[in-house]
């Protein structure tokens, strides 16, 4: 893991996605497609997790309650933090309405929750798109990690239990794949707000596993051992523009 984090290629597609966040959320209008910078996020988040998990299970270190307890001692002080400290500076220096306190309130509730996506979700005027200041917006996307951390976190524990590391690996790509398979259906297909609308994490999940599967496959079997995290992130990429022209 250690290495990871100290990878170029890596912290420079996380340098990229904050650059590309920055300009969409600067001019929605002449940047509208650099939203994309949180897909980003989700793909190196799905291989950076995966190598962590993998890597201990092949040491037969993996431990299930250490694994989430590493997940929150790393999100949860700067997330509460955070919440506390802009809840004080804006009931004590903004002038907000009724609507504005319950945002506030159910949003920060639900981010300390994990789950303030589906929040999002559900609130029909709280469009990703909108024009509308929406304070809390951005932990959209970090319940959006918080749920995939739990889903991967119990697929390799459950995995790991019955199978051995060969088996494993094989078994993996296979359950991804075909969890990917169905959130990308919700992504194109699907009308329910809970499955596919911009927050819903079941339309997310695919790219986290994307992620997953680069670090679980490494193009082995295709003959591009070469082919560097970057080349697929651009792919990545390139597709996602060509699917929202």
């Amino acid at each position: 893991m250690k290495n990871l984090n100290i990878r170029k290629d890596i912290q420079s597609l996380r340098g990229l996605s904050v650059i590309l966040i920055f300009l969409f959320h600067f001019d929605q209008v002449f940047f509208k497609y650099l939203y994309v910078g949180v897909d980003i996020f989700f793909v190196i988040s799905g291989y950076v997790i995966t190598s962590s998990i993998f890597n201990s299970i092949k040491k037969k270190e993996f431990d299930l309650y250490l694994y989430f307890l590493r997940r929150i001692k790393r999100i949860y002080p700067g997330l509460i933090f955070f919440l506390i400290f802009f809840n004080i500076i804006f009931f004590l220096f903004f002038n907000f309405n009724d609507g504005e306190y319950f945002e506030i309130i159910f949003s920060s509730i639900s981010s300390l929750l994990g789950i303030s996506n589906f929040y999002y979700s559900l609130s029909p005027n709280l469009d990703y798109f909108d024009d509308k200041l929406k304070w809390l917006q951005h932990t959209w996307s970090l319940s959006n990690e918080l749920q995939f951390y739990i889903l991967i976190g119990v697929i390799f524990y459950v995995i790991s239990k019955f199978t051995d590391i060969k088996q494993k690996k094989n078994t993996l790509v296979i359950v991804l794949i075909v969890i990917s398979i169905i959130s990308i259906f919700f992504f194109l297909f699907s009308n329910n707000q809970m499955l596919s609308n911009y927050y819903a994490s079941f339309s997310r999940f695919w790219e986290f596993f994307l992620g997953s599967l680069a670090y679980l496959l490494k193009f082995e079997k295709f003959k591009l051992k070469n082919v560097s995290f970057d080349f697929f992130v651009l792919i990545f990429i390139s597709v996602l523009l060509i699917v929202n022209f």
